[in-house]
Formats: structure tokens, sequence, C-alpha cells
């Protein structure tokens, strides 16, 4: 890991020489961690990455060896580091999500589920997320579930996909709720859905994904799981909200 040090984890990030917290951390995921192994980890942790210098903050990581890694501390990031970093959309639900099948979530973000709506109006929706008007009609041409939940919308099949997990073991449940409780500030009115979680839905995509297709498709993921599932959702900028009669409502006191 030539210019990089592992240092700890999130909220342990000290600079190897002073010991002094320092910004410009980065969770990372190894590719060589197969996705299994990936999912059974404590709840989105990984070894934290900090560059020896200012500098060298402003430089990629290497992406053949680390492409999951997450932004945090508020590290501003080259575009090269960015375009593999991984910014989440979480749902916890209060309903247990284990039967959900690929083709159920296919189905769902076209609008093919009366009681969880979602996907009614690409064409809106990317207005509402800025996204170009253009990129819509060839990303519903190739839009597809994977059986392991990866959602696929460019037309390169090598391109990252939105990834979605489910986790619904309670052990891996209870530590994504208390992780909740830790990091984010959960208004009130989450607590109900908290406190009876019983799945939790982690929808996973890049950064650079902010002006494509990818953040549409994700948030409408995150629709149709809660209100197939009764869920609250949330996101990496603790914008917590809900569905009211199809609208993604922000979640109040």
């Amino acid at each position: 890991m030539d210019n990089w040090d592992t240092i700890g984890t999130i909220g342990d990030a000290l600079n190897p020489s002073t010991n002094q917290h320092i910004g410009g951390a980065l969770e990372v995921v190894p590719d060589q961690i197969d996705r299994d192994t990936r999912d059974r980890c404590p709840p989105r942790v990984g070894p934290v990455m900090c560059s020896r210098s200012p500098l060298e903050r402003d430089q990629a990581v290497e992406p053949a060896r680390w492409p999951m890694c997450r932004l945090v501390d508020g590290f501003n990031a080259s575009p090269a580091v960015s375009s593999f970093m991984a910014w989440w959309i979480t749902v916890y639900c209060s309903r247990d999500c284990s039967a959900l099948q690929s083709t159920d979530l296919a189905s769902g973000i076209r609008a093919g589920d009366p009681d969880a709506l979602a996907g009614v109006d690409y064409f809106t929706l990317a207005e509402d997320y800025d996204v170009p008007e253009t990129v819509v009609a060839p990303a519903l041409e190739h839009l597809r579930v994977t059986g392991d939940f990866e959602i696929h919308y460019e037309s390169d099949p090598d391109a990252r996909p939105v990834v979605v997990h489910v986790w619904t073991q309670p052990g891996r449940v209870r530590e994504e709720v208390e992780e909740a409780r830790e990091v984010r500030s959960a208004p009130t009115s989450a607590a109900p859905f908290l406190d009876g979680c019983r799945a939790v839905v982690g929808i996973e995509l890049g950064v650079s994904m902010a002006q494509t297709m990818g953040v549409v498709l994700a948030y409408e993921v995150a629709r149709y799981i809660a209100q197939k599932y009764d869920g609250v959702i949330v996101d990496d900028e603790d914008r917590w909200e809900v569905v009211r009669e199809g609208a993604l409502v922000p979640l109040q006191g």
C-alpha cells in the first residue's frame, strides 16, 4: 500500500507520527474480500486509510486494489477517488424482507407493484435529481436486476452497478440499528422504526453516480422497499424520510 497507512477504524483516525486526529480518512474494503464475507463484517466498517501528507490526500487510491472506499470526516477527494467511493441509502424495515426476490425488485422499480409504487415516471424523477433527460431512455433500455441484487443501467457491462444489500439476521440487524443510533442524528419519530426493525436494506452506489441514473434508481429502490416493508430511509447526508402516499417525505421531530 504505497503512500498509505492503515490507521484504525472510523472514529479513530490518527496521524501515525503525531497521534493527532486528522481529516482525510477513507473507509476501504479490499477487493479480495468477497461480497458474502463483506456482508458478514461489522456494519460498513473496514480499515481506515489516510495519506501521510496533505499532498497525498489529493492523490487517487489505487482502484485495482481498493475499489470500495467510502468518504469520512469531510475529506475532499479528487474525482479519481470519488469515482470509487461508496455512498449509502439505508432502509430500516419494520417487516421482514427475507423473501424479497430480484424479480420483485425489478418489477417494483418499474411501477409493477400497485401497493408499493416506485419508478412511475423516470423522466420527472431525473429532473428532481438534476440528471440530464438524455440519459433516462438509454438507462431504462439497459436496466436489469441480477439475482444477487445488482442493478445495471449502463451500456457498458463493466460499469459500476447500484448494489442492494439485504440484512435479515437478528445479529446483523441489531448492529446496523446500533450504528444508526451512534453515528446518525435520528429524529425522535424514527425511534419506532429503529426499535421495531426486523430487516435492513443497504443501497450502495458510487459518489460519482450523483449526476447519473444511478442515484435516481437507488432512491426508487428505497421508495419501493420502504413502502413494501414499512421502513424509514436515511442517506449518508443524514436525511431521514418516510413514504406517504407514494411520496418521499422528510421525517420530522
